[in-house]
């Protein structure tokens, strides 16, 4: 399995970036794992050139402050170095948020919780 050098938790569940940071630790995946609690947070650590570029994030879609949706309508604008694989991992996502995911090319959706098993079957897809 390829491990990525930093991976960005995207998240306003502190329970949720500590199960899967642990998860993400255990499987070897990340040598850096990082957290934010929301998108706008995501953005600034995306713009700050002291930070690893992530090659993986993980985003909740419904978070205070500014939600997944959003921070990926910024994110697809931006410049970046690498191309970074974005999964979305959420708990629930309505209809009217999938057709905006769909719209945008975002389609990797895992639901809450994550597992080795959902994370190695999404990895598995994102290597092909």
């Amino acid at each position: 399995m390829f491990q990525y050098n930093t991976v960005l938790l995207v998240d306003d569940d502190y329970v949720n970036n500590f199960v899967t940071e642990r998860l993400l630790k255990r499987a070897n995946i990340g040598k850096t794992i990082r957290s934010v609690r929301n998108g706008e947070e995501a953005l600034t650590y995306l713009s700050e050139e002291k930070n690893d570029c992530p090659e993986l994030i993980f985003l909740d879609i419904n978070m205070p402050e500014m939600d997944g949706i959003n921070f990926l309508k910024y994110f697809k604008k931006m410049v970046l170095d690498k191309r970074i694989k974005v999964i979305l991992l959420t708990g629930h996502v309505g209809p009217k948020q999938k057709k905006a995911l769909e719209e945008l090319g975002f389609c990797n959706l895992i639901e809450k919780p994550l597992t080795e098993q959902k994370l190695f079957k999404i990895l598995e897809k994102e290597s092909v």
